[in-house]
């Protein structure tokens, strides 16, 4: 496995917190720091980012990515945490799933707001503290509800076994999929958790079946991102970077006509990522959002 900077895409298996899957990962990359683009529940399994050495300052950029998944919903019952691995808290009757019943349930979920209440078993914060410590602790708070976004979902109950649906679903950060499940239930006159979870995609990363194709070098960090949102710029322009020159960033963005609402990623002329700007409203002005050393053949760039 690499030693430098990047992304692993990891297949994080069920039993195991994201931080455990770090912990795990500690030897394979001696003396760099780890960390993850988007945290996934210790039941669920699929797609963890881990961010490696200088990987580490983009983990905003993948915690706001959008996320796909897929799995199985469990009706009939709930539980505490809204998953397989809570105490059974309430039993509801299981509708007949007509033609349509389960996929028009969670169509109204698409292409609107989609409201939900974080659960406590969650790491969300209030007041300071984790949600799931309370919830360890038998205590309930009311929490404000948060808006999220439900590109597609897809569902489909399976023919021998009513109790069970399969699903996939593309959402905005921050969704709760076990919420989502609950919610689904709720609308379909019944109650229902998550029985099993696999995060497929984060923006457009996916896990590969070829483990060398699991490892992004730094400099491809961002390859993801479209076009309009990847400068390159010109050797003479470096020194910008380099000196932290506010005048002329702000030169530099406007003689390249950049779109002040969309984040971007600056390259050395050899392909190196150096920087990410942003337009700020606040101040009214561009800004480093970040920096980053080059490799020695450009130390002279380094900040």
């Amino acid at each position: 496995m690499p030693r430098e900077d990047g992304i692993l895409l990891f297949d994080k298996p069920a039993g195991i917190s994201s931080a455990e899957a770090l912990n795990r990962l500690k030897n394979e990359f001696p003396g760099q720091a780890l960390g993850h683009g988007g945290t996934l529940d210790p039941f669920a399994t699929g797609l963890l980012t881990v961010l490696v050495g200088r990987a580490t300052r983009l983990a905003d950029y993948f915690l706001h990515s959008a996320k796909t998944y897929s799995g199985t919903i469990r009706f009939g019952f709930e539980t505490d945490s809204g998953d397989r691995t809570g105490a059974r808290t309430r039993e509801a009757a299981i509708p007949e799933w007509t033609p349509g019943r389960l996929q028009a349930g969670a169509q109204r979920f698409v292409g609107q707001t989609y409201w939900q209440t974080p659960p406590m078993y969650s790491a969300k914060k209030q007041n300071g503290r984790a949600l799931y410590e309370l919830a360890r602790q038998g205590l309930t708070v009311e929490r404000k509800p948060v808006g999220c976004e439900i590109w597609d979902f897809e569902i489909k109950a399976r023919p021998a076994d009513a109790t069970r649906a399969d699903f996939k679903v593309s959402c905005s950060s921050g969704t709760y999929v076990r919420t989502l499940s609950e919610d689904l239930a709720k609308g379909l006159e019944t109650v229902a958790h998550l029985e099993e979870l696999r995060r497929e995609k984060v923006g457009t990363l996916t896990l590969n079946l070829d483990p060398a194709q699991n490892w992004i070098p730094f400099d491809r960090a961002l390859d993801h991102w479209p076009a309009e949102r990847r400068k390159m710029i010109s050797e003479a322009d470096l020194p910008i970077f380099k000196n932290g020159k506010m005048a002329e960033l702000q030169r530099l963005a406007e003689q390249h006509s950049w779109d002040r609402a969309l984040i971007h990623a600056i390259y050395h002329p050899a392909g190196e990522l150096i920087s990410i700007t942003a337009w700020s409203e606040n101040l009214a002005r561009w800004e480093f959002a970040r920096v980053f050393a080059t490799k020695p053949a450009h130390a002279e760039y380094q900040k």
